[in-house]
């Protein structure tokens, strides 16, 4: 990946709970809300 690129980054959180594992991807740019 070039640095400089128009296209927003993406964050990939990982959420691991004793049951399962989850991932969520959002946007470098994204307000997180509860």
């Amino acid at each position: 990946m070039a640095e400089g690129q128009d296209s927003p980054k993406k964050i990939t959180i990982f959420i691991k709970t004793p049951k399962d594992k989850q991932s969520v991807e959002i946007e470098e740019d994204a307000s997180v809300k509860d």
